[in-house]
């Protein structure tokens, strides 16, 4: 089974990055590979196609076009970079393109990310980039973990929450609360007239989550996603909210 890559770089990046020691770069380049370094996570994903457009468009050197391009031509990729990023761990494209501003594409000079990777959206800002990543994390999921003990507050929370989980087969695991009023996460997992039918659920009572404060969605005990606000703030725009994406420690792969 071939490795997971970790992201994908624009064409210009990745070929600023495989050139860099190869090339007299000006002032500018070498504050973009800087930057680039900083926030980059490796390995990288890329194909035939990608190598080919920079050579093409961005003065790949033909010496490392020569290194790259055989076994990726063997591989038969062709797929454009945002089919390509759908096969990555974090499921993006690092850029510095202003007019790259939909998911996945990540701007490095603009967005604030890091190699733990986040997304902030103010008070009353858009979510739409927000959830339509999370719903690209969650797409392929066989199992996912949903830790937040304030999810019973909020009546309204289930079939927004279920609307990020993919229509098929899925172990669900929640963290139990109570609240003031007697109702609790329980009640809502308990609900299977919002559920896909091949979802499973479970209680999740390892103690490390019995008594955290933040929020999680751990995806197939490979990616964690941290909510500052909550599920609930995903869809209320009254509050802030700031999602980190890292590798789960407990990940073995």
């Amino acid at each position: 089974m071939s490795e997971i890559k970790e992201l994908v770089l624009s064409d210009k990046l990745f070929s600023l990055y495989q050139s860099f020691y190869s090339i007299i770069p000006t002032r500018k380049q070498v504050l973009v590979y800087e930057k680039l370094l900083n926030k980059v996570s490796f390995p990288i994903e890329t194909n035939a196609l990608q190598i080919i457009n920079c050579k093409e468009k961005h003065n790949l050197p033909e010496h490392i076009y020569d290194d790259l391009i055989a076994p990726l031509l063997s591989a038969g990729n062709y797929d454009s970079l945002e089919a390509l990023s759908q096969s990555t761990y974090y499921k993006l494209i690092l850029t510095t393109n202003d007019e790259h501003k939909a998911f996945p594409y990540f701007n490095i000079n603009k967005d604030d990310i890091d190699k733990i990777y986040s997304i902030s959206c103010e008070i009353n800002g858009s979510r739409d980039y927000l959830i339509a990543y999370l719903k690209s994390l969650l797409s392929n999921a066989k199992k996912v973990l949903i830790q937040d003990m304030y999810l019973s507050y909020h009546d309204c929370i289930a079939p927004n929450l279920f609307s990020l989980l993919p229509s098929s087969p899925l172990n669900i695991e929640f963290v139990q609360n109570y609240n003031d009023d007697g109702k609790t996460n329980s009640d809502i997992f308990s609900d299977r007239s919002l559920m896909h039918a091949d979802w499973s659920v479970i209680r999740n009572n390892e103690p490390k989550f019995q008594t955290c404060h933040d929020r999680y969605l751990i995806i197939d005990d490979k990616i964690e996603v941290m909510l500052s606000s909550g599920f609930y703030y995903l869809w209320n725009k009254n509050k802030e909210i700031s999602c980190t994406i890292k590798r789960y420690l407990n990940s073995s792969s």
